[in-house]
């Protein structure tokens, strides 16, 4: 099965290490195919490694977590954006929110118990996201090939 690939931003370089190594990332059908500093080089890691899940950090410097959702946003409605901040002020939340985040997680309360509980989720929605649009592309073929126009069948090649 391939893995989930994951980008992790935040401008404390301890947080992106204490992140990396705090749960077994592999062991729950992740990889991390990118870290970044600030919100500007996450936006061009993210075109070059278009990884389906995001953990970002709000305040950076250059460009903020809540910016980078923006323009991400433009680019991928699908991908997974998980917020992490230091800080429990619920403008940041809201805003997030508004931009279709998937959580908002305080750094103080992740544990590797918490990072488990919280990537099993994050799985269980990818792969709900990859069935719904298994069954679009199956509708779109079968949509192709057949006709409605009295239920004549399939459409003679």
């Amino acid at each position: 099965m391939k893995k989930i690939s994951v980008m992790i931003v935040d401008d404390e370089k301890l947080v992106l290490e204490d992140l990396s190594t705090i749960v077994d990332w592999e062991a729950h059908g992740f990889e991390i195919v990118a870290t970044a500093v600030n919100g500007k080089q996450a936006l061009a890691k993210f075109r070059q490694y278009r990884p389906q899940v995001i953990f970002t950090d709000i305040k950076m410097p250059f460009m903020d977590g809540i910016e980078l959702i923006k323009q991400i946003r433009e680019m991928d409605n699908q991908v997974q954006i998980i917020i992490l901040t230091a800080y429990e002020d619920f403008n940041y939340a809201k805003s997030a929110i508004q931009h279709g985040i998937m959580d908002y997680v305080i750094k103080s309360a992740i544990d590797s118990q918490s990072a488990s509980n919280l990537l099993r989720h994050i799985a269980a929605v990818i792969v709900k996201q990859g069935q719904v649009l298994d069954i679009l592309k199956e509708k779109q073929i079968s949509d192709f090939f057949y006709t409605d126009e009295n239920d004549k069948g399939p459409v003679e090649v």
